[in-house]
């Protein structure tokens, strides 16, 4: 599977302007958000216009549409600092994370999911964030295919868990038997 590349970091004037509005609106006094709503031009065409905007956490670049430009980038984080900027130069570089899905091809799972009845569920996730991210993936957007998985893996589990403890039994056995022959 050829790996694409990931996408030029461009700043998109449109957002550039939401961007410098949402600073000024900061700045301003005495303008709420209800004026601004008032001042809105909305466009009516069919065609939906999106633009790249910047995680300022991760530098992730999301596509997001004209509709949406100031809600996203009004949004703030814990710290009160924005959430998202307008141009790539203001955020992190952001790196491609290489934790696949469990159900990608390549998974080292892919074995055992092949094995379990699950060969049929293939999913092209290469770029998950974390583990944790893989398991939130997987619980979204395989929740029954994810279900089988845990409960084949919860299986394996207890039947280890019981040959552990028949190992233990039997030589708990042989040594009272060992026991009681000396004696």
């Amino acid at each position: 599977m050829a790996k694409q590349k990931a996408p030029a970091r461009t700043k998109d004037e449109g957002v550039a302007r939401v961007q410098q509005a949402r600073d000024l609106s900061d700045q301003l006094t005495g303008i709420g958000r209800d004026d601004l709503a008032e001042m809105t031009i909305q466009e009516t065409s069919g065609v939906v216009r999106r633009a790249p905007i910047y995680s300022t956490e991760t530098g992730e670049m999301v596509m997001v549409p004209r509709k949406r430009w100031t809600d996203v980038l009004s949004i703030r984080n814990l710290d009160g600092k924005f959430r998202f900027v307008a141009d790539p130069a203001d955020a992190p570089e952001w790196k491609e994370n290489d934790v696949k899905c469990v159900f990608h091809p390549e998974s080292p799972e892919r074995a055992m999911l092949d094995e379990i009845g699950l060969a049929s569920i293939v999913c092209d996730s290469e770029h998950l964030g974390s583990r944790y991210s893989q398991r939130i993936h997987g619980q979204n957007r395989h929740s029954t295919a994810w279900k089988v998985r845990a409960d084949h893996l919860q299986d394996v589990k207890d039947a280890t868990q019981a040959a552990r403890m028949e190992e233990q039994t039997q030589a708990i056995r042989e040594l009272g038997a060992a026991a009681v022959t000396k004696a």
